[in-house]
């Protein structure tokens, strides 16, 4: 099978969190900071819209003892982002679009393309059907208005609309100062087909070619 990737999403192997985390495969779930949570035997998927909350996660993980980067490549943990791609090569992990319109994972080994989903998610509606979407390392183009609980509602610059961004961490309380120029979590673009095919071999290699949609 394979698992969902919207937003900013961060994959884990099982295996990964059933040897490392306390708790194992069980106590991750019970500590997953939202409900985007989903697995498809293999892998783990946890998503989020800010990269401010991705850090805060990964630093818990890593805490526990797992590894970001391997020599410059991603070891126990991907940071994966919907636009832009893997943060960093993996060796264990290949993406593709599936025929509705969405992105997933899977793992290099498996060439299932049946998809695991958080509870509840439709792409009706969702950020992946959203082609405005933008990540949260560019705020310079999504200045902060206000907030409302853990949503901050930002501005976006060039469409006027307003944007609600969930947060698992404390939303900013201010505006944003001076604008910085905009910047991107990711830096592998993956291969963007539009339609139903197996995904490349490993994102070690999709993620060094920058492709776009056809």
């Amino acid at each position: 099978m394979s698992v969902l990737i919207e937003a900013i999403s961060v994959v884990v192997p099982v295996p990964v969190l059933k040897q490392k985390i306390p708790g194992g495969f069980l106590g991750y779930i019970r500590g997953c900071a939202n409900q985007t949570f989903c697995h498809d035997g293999k892998l783990t998927r946890v998503g989020f819209m800010h990269s401010d909350d991705v850090e805060r996660f990964v630093a818990r993980l890593e805490r526990s003892g797992l590894r970001r980067n391997a020599d410059g490549e991603a070891a126990d943990i991907s940071v994966v982002d919907q636009l832009t791609g893997c943060e960093l090569p993996c060796r264990w992990l290949k993406l593709g679009w599936h025929v509705e319109g969405f992105q997933f994972a899977a793992h290099v080994d498996d060439d299932c393309l049946d998809v695991a989903i958080p509870d509840g998610w439709e792409f009706e509606g969702s950020i992946s059907q959203s082609p405005s979407w933008t990540p949260l390392a560019d705020e310079a183009s999504l200045p902060l208005v206000e907030t409302r609980g853990q949503v901050e509602i930002r501005l976006n610059l060039a469409t006027g609309q307003q944007v609600f961004v969930g947060r698992t961490s404390s939303p900013s309380k201010k505006p944003a100062g001076r604008p910085k120029p905009p910047g991107r979590l990711g830096r592998h673009p993956v291969e963007r087909t539009g339609k139903a095919v197996a995904p490349d071999k490993n994102c070690n290699k999709n993620c060094n070619k920058d492709q776009r949609r056809k």
